[in-house]
């Protein structure tokens, strides 16, 4: 075998490839394993908000049905004579101070039901029932006899002046 000599000059550019490698395979190393890193706590987070969001909706709707459950209370004495007035009054007091509800009803075991509808509730109630622009309540009554089911449908403004009434 002969020897064989290895040049400077071949050593320096051997050394400088590996070491070159060497360096940009940690620095795509570190660079992978922080981004990874990163993008699992920003989804981390994302998921906490979120969570917190559901947490904070499911909150307030059991608030709702618990101030809906207090006002309800008070429909215990009139249960046995109802009068409209009465129901109305409560009955819109809940869907003012709860606007994720959309109606309210009282029904009888006679066939007989009173439905109140917050018209400002979600934008597609009012186009559905037909209802103007200043109508802010709606107000149906159902009954049921021999002749069959007779509906009324009462349209209000926000002072509670009717402005129009349907047989239906």
């Amino acid at each position: 075998m002969k020897h064989r000599r290895i040049s400077i000059k071949s050593i320096v550019i051997s050394l400088f490839v590996l070491v070159t490698l060497i360096t940009s395979s940690i620095a795509i190393g570190l660079q992978y394993y922080h981004s990874k890193e990163m993008a699992r706590e920003q989804a981390r987070a994302k998921y906490q908000m979120m969570a917190e969001s559901v947490s904070d909706a499911v909150t307030d709707v059991g608030d709702d049905a618990i101030t809906a459950v207090k006002y309800l209370s008070h429909l215990g004495a009139i249960l046995n004579t109802p009068s409209k007035d009465v129901i109305r009054k409560v009955f819109t007091s809940i869907l003012k101070d709860n606007p994720t509800f959309y109606s309210v009803f009282y029904a009888t075991e006679n066939n007989y039901a009173y439905i109140i509808i917050n018209l400002d509730s979600m934008s597609d109630v009012r186009r559905k029932n037909n209802a103007l622009k200043q109508d802010r309540w709606l107000i149906i009554e159902r009954s049921a006899d021999s002749d069959g089911m007779t509906q009324y449908d009462s349209f209000y403004d926000a002072n509670f002046n009717l402005r129009k009434k349907n047989k239906t």
